[in-house]
């Protein structure tokens, strides 16, 4: 017998049976036979037949396409044959449509409906198009292994099974290889290798696969694929223009507002030439490109000509693109929207003078991992939400974009991390940025970390990083090398702050204006002469004198109870001080003498030693003065001393109103909120407060599915109930969608009953000036701030219902604004909150509620 399509067995051709007409063809196939090794002259016409069984072909050749148009049939199938077309549209098919190991011109089956499966595996479609827009497939798509040397159209399919591609080879350059626009996919749509071993074969498209708003009710794999988009005409280089049929003009594959319930993966060695468009994609599952490899030519026009990967707008699982390639373009990412991880571990990313990652206002719901990478371009995720950790722990980023501000190789600016931002060494490799990072503004949770980085900064900018307004838990600035930049942490704020020596010395100097911090964990503040090279370090920083940095060490050194440190640190605060002023004055003789007077007699108010030996001095002058003989040296004496004396006298009111003013509170650091499934770090040398029975609730429900928003506002209730006496939570209960929490705090044991009055006194007087916006008076400064602070965490939540012990602050919205209640609770209200807690998550009607309750409350009550 024949192998190949069409070829008739030697035995059989040249027969008298061998060349057969269509019409008796037509009867034997009424009839119910399987047509085997003929030739069919003329056209088959199968459109009035009723078989009762499946129409079936065995190596026959057919001189003009058989017309099955509209036809009624069990089945059809052909194997091994040869059609010059296959003419099929709006054909009925009770059972399958096959068509194995033939070779066709071309295929019609535009509005065909088959109740099976259709089978186009291992077929050759050597020159027409395989129309099948609208096709209805009870069954699955089998296309494994099929050539195709023109367009298959797909448009507005209906397959309730799986497509398989597996092995298959679509070449239409410069068109679209699968056209599959609004495709429905019940299954799963595969395009992997076909067979194993040296032998198999890998699903192929040259031209542009398209499945721009199809639904996929599985998995879309694409594994060891090659997809390549070979435009027959020169890219094109013009202005950007979104509207622009050029944007993106070399696709290999396009899925725009898909919608997946699985996973989308072109990963495990598949390899691309254009771009992988997903903008506007929804994908319950993982977006996978792990082991791929993505290229896209380059262009010179910026962007429109350099996107290897875009996401722009995509709702997705989780992206792993673990050691995806990419040796030319850029991975896009804006607005995306991720529920879990974002893994671009080992990725080898090449956009040099571009960005290589673009991920503007994305929201990550995991970590952001971006380990052990090597890219050359920009790393850029401004505006970006991750609720997790940011993880760029051995990566090397070199050749930066240059913009006409900024040129960073690392984009982190106005971010919102729920973890760390992790850009230092691991066990193998330093973190490298040649052009620098920028965090600025961004709120992180746990710590900003650099420890062992190497950062460089291009030569008009000269920043090596840029922290300015960072709220953060810990900021880790141990520099492994730095280029010459300015390191900016101008308004930054944190808990603790870590440095090195490689931080300050750098020629170009750190900004320090307004930066604030609370603690130097890794710092022996018992040994001076640290002390002293910290204070060195302060007065040789080239960026100037920042009185605030001053502040902030001896602030440190107060709160850990070293006096005398704190006043060598105000002592050279001050001598700076005046070392400054006399630089910029006229004057700058009188202000050294000035200067040299209270350093002398006063320590500048820090040597109060001094100003005694002073005393010692002044009263024996005029002590000489009085009982020395002759007038001369007695009006010299007494001349001498006067002088000292007012100059004594002034240093002394200078150094005590300085010491007074010093000794007002500091501005509290308002550092980012803390992790919400995690107690608060306790100080080693401070022992926690023992609990006692007797915890009160601290509850919360808010009306927000924004995970920073939501652990801002428990970080600041969890504040005021520590400031009312009561313990951090010993065990809380979270619920997410709108955030529930419900928590335990305990008494300490250090805090009195008359004591937690007081402070509840307190904190109701701060509410009420808050809340109704009286005219403040006496009001306890601590309770101000926190209620301050958990007023303004509220800021982003619409509606809320939170508790501390007996004090209840209700947020929601109203016609001219949002309304903020607050209310002292009695102890039956309390009960009632405890029987019914579900009265929090309706905070417009929950005083309402509330009064409800303690109403069944006491009805339920025995009566005396």
């Amino acid at each position: 017998m024949a192998d190949g399509p069409g070829e008739i067995s030697p035995e059989l051709a040249g027969t008298p049976g061998y060349v057969r007409t269509a019409p008796e063809l037509a009867a034997r196939i009424a009839a119910g036979e399987t047509i085997e090794d003929v030739l069919v002259e003329g056209v088959l016409d199968l459109r009035t037949i009723q078989p009762a069984v499946a129409v079936r072909f065995e190596r026959c050749r057919f001189e003009l396409p058989p017309d099955v148009r509209g036809a009624r049939l069990p089945g059809l199938e052909f194997h091994r044959c040869y059609l010059p077309g296959l003419r099929a549209s709006n054909l009925r098919v009770r059972g399958d449509l096959r068509l194995s190991r033939c070779e066709v011109e071309e295929v019609d089956l535009r509005d065909a409906a088959v109740e099976g499966s259709v089978w186009l595996d291992a077929t050759r479609v050597e020159r027409g198009v395989v129309r099948a827009d609208r096709i209805r497939i009870g069954g699955a798509l089998f296309a494994r292994r099929l050539r195709l040397n023109h367009e298959l159209r797909l448009r507005g399919a209906r397959i309730e099974g799986d497509a398989d591609f597996s092995g298959a080879q679509l070449v239409n350059p410069g068109g679209f290889a699968l056209e599959g626009t609004a495709l429905r996919v019940g299954g799963s749509l595969l395009g992997g290798t076909s067979g194993s071993g040296p032998g198999r074969e890998r699903f192929t498209t040259r031209g542009i696969l398209a499945l721009s708003g199809a639904k996929v009710g599985g998995d879309v794999l694409l594994h060891s694929a090659v997809l390549a988009s070979p435009q027959r005409a020169a890219i094109a280089d013009g202005p950007w223009n979104p509207a622009s049929p050029d944007v993106d003009p070399w696709p290999a594959l396009t899925a725009d507002r898909i919608q997946v319930d699985g996973d989308f993966e072109v990963s495990d060695g598949s390899e691309v030439t254009g771009t992988v468009r997903l903008a506007d994609a929804r994908v319950g599952g993982s977006v996978r490109f792990a082991g791929a490899l993505v290229e896209f030519p380059r262009g010179s026009v910026e962007p429109s000509h350099d996107c290897a990967i875009r996401l722009d707008g995509a709702e997705i699982g989780r992206l792993d693109a673990t050691s995806l390639r990419v040796p030319s373009g850029e991975l896009r990412m804006t607005a995306v929207v991720a529920r879990g991880d974002v893994e671009l571990s080992r990725v080898a990313l090449t956009h040099p003078g571009r960005d290589a990652v673009s991920a503007r206002r994305a929201s990550i719901g995991g970590n952001l991992v971006l380990r052990d990478a090597t890219v050359q371009g920009s790393l850029r995720f401004p505006a970006t939400t991750v609720a997790g950790s940011v993880d760029l722990r051995g990566t090397a980023v070199s050749d930066p974009e240059f913009r006409g501000r900024t040129s960073f190789s690392v984009d982190l600016s106005g971010a919102r991390v729920g973890g760390d931002v992790r850009c230092a060494a691991d066990a193998y490799h330093p973190f490298r940025a040649d052009g620098g990072v920028d965090v600025s503004q961004a709120s992180v949770a746990g710590r900003v970390e650099f420890d062992g980085a190497e950062l460089g900064s291009l030569s008009r900018h000269e920043v090596v990083l840029d922290a300015r307004g960072v709220r953060a838990d810990e900021m880790r600035l141990v520099f492994g090398a730095t280029a010459e930049g300015r390191t900016l942490l101008r308004g930054a704020q944190c808990r603790a702050f870590v440095d090195s020596p490689v931080l300050w010395a750098n020629p170009r100097g750190v900004a320090l204006e307004d930066f604030r911090y609370e603690t130097l964990p890794d710092e022996d503040l018992h040994d001076r002469s640290r002390i002293r090279e910290r204070i060195h370090r302060l007065g040789t920083n080239p960026t100037g004198y920042w009185p605030e940095s001053y502040d902030q060490l001896a602030g440190v050194l107060s709160r850990e109870g070293l006096e005398r440190e704190a006043g060598l640190v105000l002592f050279a605060k001050q001598s700076r001080r005046y070392r400054e002023l006399s630089l910029n004055s006229w004057v700058s003789f009188g202000v050294r003498l000035w200067s040299w007077a209270q350093r002398a007699m006063t320590g500048y108010g820090y040597r109060p030693g001094r100003a005694f030996g002073w005393a010692v001095v002044l009263v024996a002058l005029f002590l000489a003065a009085a009982f020395v003989p002759p007038a001369a040296v007695r009006f010299t004496l007494l001349g001498l001393g006067s002088v000292l004396g007012l100059a004594f006298v002034s240093s002394v009111l200078t150094a005590t109103g300085r010491r007074f003013a010093g000794s007002l509170a500091p501005r509290p650091v308002a550092h980012a909120d803390r992790p919400l499934l995690e107690r608060p770090p306790v100080r080693e040398e401070e022992e926690p407060d023992e609990i006692l029975e007797g915890a009160a609730d601290v509850d919360a429900y808010l009306d927000t599915e924004d995970f920073v928003a939501a652990r801002g506002v428990l970080s600041a209730l969890d504040d005021l109930a520590a400031l009312l006496g009561y313990e951090r939570p010993e065990w809380e209960e979270l619920e997410r969608g709108s955030w529930w929490r419900r928590a335990k705090a305990g008494v300490r044991k250090a805090v009195t009953s008359e004591e937690l009055t007081t402070r509840l006194v307190k904190v109701e007087r701060a509410l009420e000036v808050a809340t109704l916006d009286r005219q403040q008076a006496e009001v306890d400064v601590r309770s101000a701030e926190a209620v301050g602070r958990l007023l303004a965490s509220l800021q982003e939540v619409p509606q809320a219902c939170v508790r501390a012990g007996s004090i209840m602050l209700v947020k929601y919205p109203g016609e001219h604004g949002p309304v903020v209640l607050s209310r002292t609770l009695s102890q039956l209200e309390i009960a009632a909150f405890e029987r019914f807690p579900e009265i929090q998550s309706k905070p417009r009607q929950a005083l309402e509620a509330l009064a409800t309750a303690v109403v069944s409350l006491q009805e339920d009550e025995p009566l005396s």
